[in-house]
This record gives C-alpha cells, structure tokens and sequence, in this order.
C-alpha cells in the first residue's frame, strides 16, 4: 500500500459517520446554523464536531477541512 493511501486511510478512520455528514454538509456550502437545523442538533454540537474534524484531519479552516476530505475520499 503507498504511504499516502495508508495515510488517508488512517486519516479517514478516525471520522465519525456523524463528522462525516457534518463534511457533507459544509462541502456543500451549509453555515453552522443550517447544519444543526438539518440535522437535528444544536449549534454547539456543530462547533465541537467541526472543530473535532479539524484537529482529525489536521486542517486550519473548512476550506482547508473540505480539500483534504475530499482528497481521502471522505466526501465526493
């Protein structure tokens, strides 16, 4: 397996299916607000999941954050 499968495997595998969702949903231009709306949670519970996917993917900001999924193949 090349070492940048392996890493985006490694990557990916600590994403929730909700933090997935979460990605989803930013990817496709969604505000915080919005997210927890659709979702069914508070806004809060938003902030700590996109933070949380932050610090998982190593990403700055949801730009950041979108690119890299998107690159591992967690968002199409």
């Amino acid at each position: 397996m090349a070492a940048g499968a392996r890493a985006a495997r490694q990557l990916s595998a600590g994403i929730t299916r909700r933090e997935q969702e979460v990605l989803q949903n930013l990817a496709q231009g969604l505000t915080s607000d919005e997210i927890g709306l659709q979702m069914h949670i508070s806004v809060n519970t938003v902030k700590s999941m996109i933070k949380s996917i932050y610090n998982k993917l190593n990403a700055a900001n949801r730009a950041d954050a979108i690119h890299i999924a998107g690159m591992i193949g967690l968002i199409a």
